[in-house]
C-alpha cells in the first residue's frame, strides 16, 4: 500500500512519541510504500539519519506551524494544544498534496491520544489512527498522601477524560475515522459509544532488539541485597509513594535489598522525606537522569525492575528492561500489564479503589523473588523470550493485519 503516515512528533533521536513515530515508519516501510508528514523542526535529525543510513527507506514531507507567540519550538513541540493546532492546519496542507498523489491509507500516529485527534478524515482516503491511549486512570485514593498540587492534576485530567465521551470534535473527527487502534481497553471505553465499534486493542510500542540468553548476568547468591531498579519521571501517576511503604515491608520481613532511583520530577521532595519518615532512605540510591546508554546498561544490573505506575497508557521503559533480562514488577492499571505476564515478571492485582492490597501485594511479590533467586532468573530468561515476542516488526505487523482486517470488514 501506499500509505501517508501523520507523525508530527518523529525522531530518531528522541525516547517517547518521537521515536515511536520513527519505529513505526522503519517498519512500515518494509512491506509499504511509505511517506511520512512531520514538523519541519525534525528535518535536521533527519538529515542526521540521511548521513549515517545512506537513504532513508521512506519520503518525508515536512510541514511547519508558526507559534502565536513566536517562541522557541522545542516548548511548543510539548503542547499538546499546539499539536492540535499543527493537526488541523495539516489538513489544507494534506488537501493540497492529494490533488497530485494518491495515497491507499492515511495513518494518524502521533501524537498519539484519544483526547487530541487528527483531521484527515473525508479526504477521500481512508483514516485510521494509532495506536491511541489517554484514557487510563487510577483510583483517587491512590493518590493520598501526595502533594494536593499532583493531586489537583490528576483531578483534572480526570475530568477531560470524562469529557472525552461527550466532546463535539471527538464526536466530529473519531466518529468519522475508519479504524482506531487503542492502547487498553480503558482509553477505548473513555471514546463515545459510536465510535468504540471502529476500534481495535493494539498496544503502540515494541521491544528493543533482546539481549542472547547467554549474555544475562549469573543468578547472585542469597547472600547478595535483592537489586531493585526504577527509572521514569518523579510523578505522582508512577507510583512510587506506594512501592515505598512495601519496601519497608519487606525490610521488616527481614529482606535485603538497595533499590536505585532513575529520575527527576515534583515527587523527588516527597519521595525522600516519606523514604526517611519509614526509615528506609539508605538503601535508595537517588541517580537522576542519565543517558538512554547508561540507563539500558542499568538493567542488567539489577535483578528487578520496580514499575507501580498508575496509569502509563503504554511503558517503553518496561519493554527496555524486559529487552535486557530485567523481570517487571508493576500493578494491574493501564498498558504495562499487556507486556507483563508470569514467565517475565509479576502484575499486582487492582480489586479496590483503596491503596493498602496493593501494597501488600507489592510487598509479598518482592519477598518471593527474594527468598527464591532460582525462580527469579528462570523470569529473566523468560523476559527475554517475551521481549522477542515484542518486538518491533511483530508489533507493527500485528497492527497492519488488524487494519487490513477492519477495512476489508467496512
Amino acid at each position: 500500500m501506499k500509505i501517508l503516515l501523520s507523525a508530527f512528533a518523529f525522531s530518531p533521536l528522541w525516547g517517547s512519541e518521537p521515536g515511536v513515530g520513527w519505529c513505526w515508519a522503519i517498519e512500515m516501510a518494509k512491506a509499504h510504500e511509505v511517506t511520512v508528514l512531520t514538523h519541519r523542526y525534525f528535518e535536521n535529525h533527519m538529515r542526521e539519519m540521511e548521513t549515517a543510513m545512506g537513504k532513508l527507506p521512506f519520503e518525508v514531507i515536512y510541514f511547519d506551524v508558526k507559534p502565536i507567540w513566536h517562541r522557541s519550538y522545542e516548548r511548543y513541540l510539548n503542547s499538546q494544544l499546539y499539536a492540535l493546532r499543527w493537526q488541523w492546519c495539516a489538513r489544507s496542507f494534506v488537501k493540497r498534496i492529494l490533488k497530485t498523489r494518491r495515497f491507499d491509507l492515511i495513518h494518524h500516529l502521533t501524537l498519539g491520544t484519544i483526547r487530541y485527534p487528527s483531521f484527515l478524515q473525508k479526504l477521500g482516503v481512508p483514516l485510521v489512527a494509532g495506536p491511541l491511549g489517554g484514557g487510563e486512570r487510577a483510583p483517587c485514593g491512590f493518590y493520598k498522601g501526595v502533594p494536593w498540587r499532583e493531586r489537583l492534576r490528576e483531578l483534572l485530567r480526570d475530568g477531560l477524560i470524562w469529557s472525552t465521551a461527550w466532546d463535539p470534535m471527538i464526536h466530529w473527527t473519531w466518529g468519522r475515522t475508519e479504524v482506531l487502534l487503542c492502547r487498553t481497553r480503558e482509553s477505548l471505553a473513555a471514546l463515545p459509544w459510536h465510535v468504540r465499534e471502529r476500534c481495535r486493542l493494539m498496544q503502540e510500542i515494541g521491544c528493543p532488539a533482546a539481549l542472547a540468553d547467554e549474555a544475562v548476568m549469573p543468578m547472585p547468591g542469597a547472600d547478595v541485597p535483592l537489586r531493585l531498579l526504577h527509572v521514569g519521571r518523579l510523578l505522582a501517576l508512577k507510583g512510587m509513594h506506594l512501592a515505598l511503604p512495601a519496601l519497608a515491608d519487606v525490610t521488616g520481613r527481614g529482606v535485603d535489598w538497595r533499590l536505585t532511583l532513575v529520575g527527576v520530577g515534583p515527587m523527588v521532595g516527597p519521595l525522600k522525606a516519606q523514604a526517611s519518615s519509614l526509615g528506609i532512605a539508605d538503601r535508595i540510591d537517588w541517580v537522576g537522569s542519565l543517558p538512554r546508554d547508561r540507563v539500558m546498561a542499568l538493567y542488567g544490573q539489577h535483578d528487578a525492575f520496580l514499575f507501580p505506575s498508575l496509569h502509563d497508557s503504554g511503558g517503553t521503559v518496561v519493554l527496555e528492561s524486559l529487552s535486557q533480562g530485567c523481570p517487571v514488577l508493576c500493578v494491574d492499571l493501564g498498558g504495562p500489564p499487556h507486556f507483563v505476564d508470569d514467565t517475565c515478571g509479576a502484575v499486582v492485582p487492582v480489586r479496590s479503589g483503596k491503596p493498602e492490597p496493593v501494597v501488600a501485594g507489592l510487598a509479598e511479590v518482592l519477598c518471593d523473588w527474594a527468598q527464591s533467586r532460582s525462580a527469579l532468573y528462570a523470569l529473566r530468561q523468560g523476559a527475554l523470550r517475551r521481549a522477542r515476542e515484542l518486538s518491533w516488526p511483530n508489533r507493527v505487523q500485528g497492527a497492519y493485519e488488524l487494519i487490513e482486517a477492519a477495512l476489508r470488514a467496512r
